[in-house]
């Protein structure tokens, strides 16, 4: 039977009554990431058009975007270290508090400044959540049970942050404080959930890391490599496209249902990776995938029709679930030190997204609003190369080491 104590005893009953008792146990894991996500994608859908009511440009949009990134990267690996030293459950009700105190604040803003202040308030809260999280569910799973609990918290937050992209544009065109105010109880839920949880394996024991094979770490250098070439799209799309979205007939509403298909294609991914998880494992099945949004994303240089945008978003959606699962995946594989590989893998996402918004933002703002279309697709073919001769690198020496 589980216990919660520091592990995954052997099961002492039959195979059915042990698989229960594990998805019973997960329940709670996946119930806070729906509730944070659920509020955090109502923030982070309403946050540019905030902006954009208080006059900002494009530049501008991806600077806000870049710039809770860049906070979110400084503050996740400091983080993630404390999320292999000290009680998770403590820093995960820290969190909560924190990011329901950031929604508030966004509900009084009035001017652009603030909210470039909010968003590193919101990286700075957000930052300890998701390493504790992950790494408390990786030492609570064993190893043939990691693909399934992995699917099935990926699907919850994917499911949660679809659901609160979608309802923020339409919460928002009716009053812009709404979506903000709306989000903090879905925070505060996720809040009593964990510190409600009797299980006491919240406190990490300590984990010597065995000697990993050949290879392995350019792998895992690959697989966050590819979870922050599918961000770096995302960064775009999400932090820069809204002021070129108004122009061509997207205002808030509508690119709250195109965040929206993002988000579905990333969870009908992750819904898959409950059953298929190795498939979702296989390098060639990232890079292919990272291929085709890069294409799409491309497009967008000359796309105007919103069905045609839909699909961009969805490529991108399905992209991210596939490489977010394999580098989520990958950092808990192994025993030992899971705050902080999934500290590195979170890191990868946000710096993705930094330079994608940031970047996006300076090229539009200096050469128009279709021109960073095209660059970020050669910028994420050219990522895919490294990708790929990380991996050929890794299985030439995992060949010479048999």
């Amino acid at each position: 039977m589980t216990r919660c104590d520091g592990g995954i005893q052997n099961p002492s009953h039959e195979q059915e009554s042990n698989e229960f008792v594990n998805w019973k146990h997960t329940g709670r894991f996946c119930l806070a990431a729906f509730c944070v996500d659920f509020a955090n994608g109502m923030f982070l859908v309403a946050l540019p058009y905030l902006g954009l009511s208080f006059g900002a440009d494009s530049m501008q949009l991806g600077g806000l975007t870049a710039l809770r990134g860049g906070a979110y990267v400084l503050v996740c690996i400091p983080t993630a270290l404390l999320a292999d030293r000290v009680n998770r459950k403590v820093v995960l009700g820290l969190s909560t508090i924190g990011i329901v105190c950031v929604y508030i604040l966004a509900t009084r803003a009035s001017a652009l400044w603030q909210l470039f202040a909010i968003a590193v308030f919101w990286a700075v809260a957000v930052a300890p959540f998701w390493p504790s999280l992950f790494a408390w569910l990786g030492d609570s799973h064993p190893r043939d049970q990691l693909n399934r609990a992995t699917g099935a918290i990926n699907l919850s937050w994917s499911a949660g942050g679809m659901l609160g992209g979608v309802l923020s544009g339409w919460l928002f065109s009716l009053s812009r404080p709404s979506p903000f105010l709306f989000a903090t109880i879905p925070a505060i839920m996720a809040c009593v959930a964990m510190l409600l949880s009797r299980c006491t394996h919240g406190h990490p024991r300590p984990t010597e890391i065995a000697p990993g094979k050949p290879g392995v770490k350019r792998e895992l250098t690959a697989a966050w490599l590819g979870a922050a070439n599918t961000a770096l799209l995302l960064g775009l799309m999400s932090g820069v496209f809204p002021k070129l979205g108004l122009e061509v007939g997207v205002g808030a509403r509508s690119f709250g249902l195109l965040m929206g298909g993002m988000a579905l294609g990333r969870t009908l991914v992750f819904t898959l990776g409950l059953r298929w998880g190795h498939q979702l494992q296989d390098w060639r099945c990232a890079m292919l995938a990272q291929l085709i949004a890069a294409g799409m994303v491309a497009t967008v240089a000359t796309a105007s029709s919103t069905l045609w945008l839909a699909l961009v978003f969805f490529s991108i959606g399905t992209a991210l679930g596939i490489n977010y699962y394999r580098g989520l995946y990958k950092s808990l594989e192994a025993p030992g030190a899971r705050g902080l590989k999934t500290g590195l893998h979170e890191a990868s996402v946000l710096l993705g997204i930094l330079f994608g918004s940031l970047g996006g933002g300076v090229v539009a703002k200096t050469w128009g609003l279709r021109v960073p279309y095209l660059p970020a697709g050669i910028c994420a073919l050219m990522l895919l190369a490294i990708q790929a001769g990380l991996i050929l690198s890794a299985h030439r020496i995992r060949q010479c080491a048999e």
